[in-house]
């Protein structure tokens, strides 16, 4: 004879991913603003075909420990978070920095960068 398990018996124990509360907004705010700050520092320090590179190499990784894994860690889960913020910044920054016009000036039609 079998015994019914709640929906939820064992489910904490297994997932990936942190509970969502004000302090993992808090944190994933955060996570957000220094990949971006990162990914913009990078594009103006290093040639930008490398900082790219190194950081889809980084992200792969940490993407690949993440899926093995079998419960969640912090540092693992909020690396993770970061590169994805880096590396999903960072082509738009890099073409942005390699251009002697602003964002702005390209969304025009023209080529000029008159305002």
């Amino acid at each position: 004879m079998t015994t019914a398990k709640p929906a939820d018996a064992g489910h904490r124990g297994a997932t990936k991913v942190p509970e969502i509360t004000v302090l993992f907004w808090v944190i994933k705010v955060l996570t957000t603003g220094v990949g971006e700050t990162t990914s913009d520092f990078l594009a103006h320090t290093v040639d930008p075909v490398i900082a790219v590179g190194l950081a889809a190499a980084a992200l792969a990784v940490s993407l690949t420990l993440q899926f093995r894994a079998h419960g969640y860690s912090p540092v693992r889960y909020w690396t993770t978070v970061l590169l994805v913020s880096v590396f999903g910044t960072m082509p738009p920054t890099s073409r942005t920095s390699r251009s002697a016009c602003p964002t702005r000036c390209r969304r025009r039609s023209s080529r000029s960068c008159s305002p």
